[in-house]
C-alpha cells in the first residue's frame, strides 16, 4: 500500500490524468442517465372504468357495476376490490397481490370483461381495464365566478381542458366538479290507476323524447326497467 502511495507521489502527471478521465467518466454518466422530474410510478392496482352519461350511480350499479364485480371474482392474483360510482362513470379499483403478476391478471380481468360484455347496455362506454400510474400534479386551477353558474363554470372549464391539453408535454387534464345533468322519474302507479293512464302509453311517451341518454327509471313492485331514448326511431332497454 505504501509503494502504491509513494508512486502516485512521484508520478503528479498520472494523477491529473485520472482525475480528468473520472470526472469526465462521471459528466457522461450523468448525461446517460434518465431524468424525470415527475415520474410515473407503477401502481400494482388495476381501475376497471366505464360509464353511461346521464344515468345515476343506483342506475350504474344495477346495469352494469355488479355484473362486472361478480366476473372478477374468480380471477386469481386479486386481493381486494373498491368501487366508486358517480353519475354516469364508474370505477373499480383492483389490488393485486404482492406475488402476482400484473400483466397476467390485467389479461384475465379484460377477458372477463370481454365475457360478460353481452350482459350490458349495448350503448354504453365500454369498460377498459388499465394498470394504474402514478402521476404528479404539476398545476392546480381553480375557476370562481359572481355572474356565472355552475353550468357555465363547466363549460368554461372544459375550453380551458382542451387549450391546455394541446400543449406540448402535457399528458393529462381532469376536471373535477362537474356532473351530468339527469331526470329521475318516478311514477305512482295508484295516481295512474286513478287517472286512468296506461302505464304502456306513458312508457311509450318517455321513449320518444329526443335523447340519446337515459331519461330516468321506472320502478314498480317486482321489477326495475331503464328507460332510454334513441334520436332515431324509439327503443327502451
Amino acid at each position: 500500500m505504501i509503494r502504491i502511495v509513494r508512486y502516485f507521489l512521484t508520478n503528479k502527471r498520472l494523477n491529473h490524468v485520472l482525475l480528468l478521465f473520472v470526472l469526465l467518466a462521471g459528466v457522461n454518466a450523468w448525461r446517460q442517465i434518465p431524468k424525470e422530474l415527475f415520474p410515473d410510478v407503477t401502481l400494482n392496482m388495476i381501475d376497471v372504468s366505464g360509464g353511461y352519461p346521464g344515468a345515476s350511480a343506483a342506475t350504474l350499479d344495477k346495469m352494469a357495476v355488479r355484473d362486472i364485480e361478480d366476473a372478477l371474482e374468480g380471477i386469481s392474483g386479486i386481493d381486494t376490490t373498491q368501487t366508486v360510482i358517480t353519475p354516469g362513470r364508474f370505477d373499480i379499483i383492483i389490488t393485486l397481490r404482492d406475488d402476482a403478476d400484473p400483466i397476467d391478471v390485467l389479461n384475465k380481468v379484460k377477458n372477463a370483461i370481454d365475457a360478460n360484455r353481452q350482459y350490458l347496455p349495448a350503448d354504453m362506454v365500454e369498460p377498459v381495464a388499465t394498470l394504474l400510474v402514478r402521476k404528479k400534479e404539476v398545476v392546480s386551477l381553480s375557476l370562481a365566478s359572481k355572474t356565472l353558474n355552475h353550468a357555465q363554470l363547466v363549460e368554461a372549464a372544459k375550453q380551458i381542458k382542451r387549450q391546455i391539453a394541446r400543449q406540448p408535454g402535457v399528458a393529462e387534464v381532469k376536471i373535477f366538479g362537474d356532473s351530468d345533468e339527469e331526470i329521475l322519474v318516478k311514477i305512482d302507479t295508484k295516481a295512474l290507476e286513478a287517472y286512468g293512464i296506461d302505464p304502456r302509453a306513458l312508457l311509450e311517451g318517455v321513449s320518444q323524447l329526443s335523447y340519446i341518454y337515459p331519461v330516468g327509471d321506472i320502478e314498480e313492485p317486482g321489477d326495475y326497467l331503464f328507460v332510454a331514448a334513441l334520436h332515431e326511431g324509439n327503443e327502451t332497454a
